[in-house]
């Protein structure tokens, strides 16, 4: 990325996609690829990022869900099972059990834990590899659908999650209206979302792997997320600040995005197996990522212990009136 100034990408129409805020700031340009290009827009009113592509090309394609069975394989498939099982277990500590839906459950791996732990389950999905995957896991309980918002009965579920999603959808505070109707009354809503706030990210600047165009529409600050949740009646029960699934990754792509290497192509990798790489390039790669792992674990573990990790996760409840939140 590159700073944004005169910049033919610009787009004269762009608004704050979180507050609504007719002026946010240019910041950093995406050129190459042509199907990421972009601009970052800066809000200073609610601290928040917008992403506005140049041009909508397809990008949930074969390519970026990856090959096989799963996103990605090896260690990293073991990180996110691991991450969706400790998700499903620290849920259900706070939620306890009932009625569960997942926008956005890519593979199913966090809802079949669920499952493991007590609660039905549903789940959405976009038509493609990701669907699936996850209905095969779980026949008959994901919807391969964008329209959540009208799929379901409102006042239906005790716990609805989005785990890396929220990020996606381009209108928050829509998507945050439709989640509260869905709910029952005292029901429970868990956001996991990138942190441009973290460590990494003010390190990273225009080169943060999370910043992911043109995927990510928007990027809040933590106590955005607060104030609009609690606008629409929610509660904060507790927050998270992980570092397992997306820490190290994060830490790795970003420093190999600084140092010229192609956009995010070893996260890109990662998801076919290097299936098209050469065993020069494979090994080239490696070397590379695998001197910047130990570096990359202390840094996610520090940033994390100082809750600045890379993502967070808000746990809310639907007109939740006592107690305070635990940051």
């Amino acid at each position: 990325m590159i700073p944004c100034k005169n910049d033919p990408l610009e787009n004269p129409d762009a608004a704050c996609r979180v507050c609504g805020c007719l002026s946010p700031s240019r910041q950093f340009a995406v050129k190459k690829p042509a199907s990421r290009a972009g601009i970052f827009y800066y809000c200073h009113s609610c601290q928040s990022w917008s992403f506005y592509p140049k041009k909508h090309f397809d990008s949930y394609d074969a390519d970026y869900y990856g090959a096989g069975n799963s996103r990605v394989g090896g260690i990293a498939q073991c990180i996110r099972k691991f991450s969706a099982n400790f998700r499903a277990r620290f849920a259900t500590g706070i939620a306890g059990s009932g009625e569960c839906l997942d926008i956005g459950c890519g593979d199913g791996e966090f809802l079949k834990a669920m499952v493991a732990h007590g609660w039905s389950v549903k789940g959405t999905e976009l038509p493609g590899p990701a669907f699936e995957r996850a209905n095969k896991k779980l026949p008959g309980q994901i919807l391969g659908t964008a329209k959540f918002e009208t799929t379901f009965l409102p006042s239906s579920y005790n716990l609805i999650t989005m785990w890396q999603v929220f990020e996606h959808l381009e209108n928050p505070r829509q998507v945050l209206g439709s989640c509260a109707s869905l709910l029952i009354p005292g029901g429970f809503l868990a956001v996991g979302v990138p942190n441009p706030f973290s460590w990494q990210a003010l390190w990273g600047k225009g080169d943060w792997l999370h910043f992911d165009p043109p995927r990510h529409l928007h990027l809040e600050s933590l106590q955005t997320l607060l104030r609009e949740a609690e606008n629409l009646g929610f509660s904060c029960v507790t927050i998270r600040h992980p570092w397992v699934e997306f820490g190290p990754i994060g830490w790795i792509q970003t420093a190999m995005n600084k140092f010229g290497f192609p956009r995010d192509l070893f996260l890109e990798k990662m998801k076919d197996r290097w299936s098209s790489t050469s065993i020069l390039s494979q090994i080239l790669w490696i070397l590379v990522a695998a001197a910047l792992v130990l570096p990359a674990f202390f840094l996610s573990i520090t940033e994390s212990l100082n809750k600045q990790s890379a993502t967070y996760e808000v746990y809310f409840q639907l007109g939740r009136t006592q107690g305070d939140p635990h940051p």
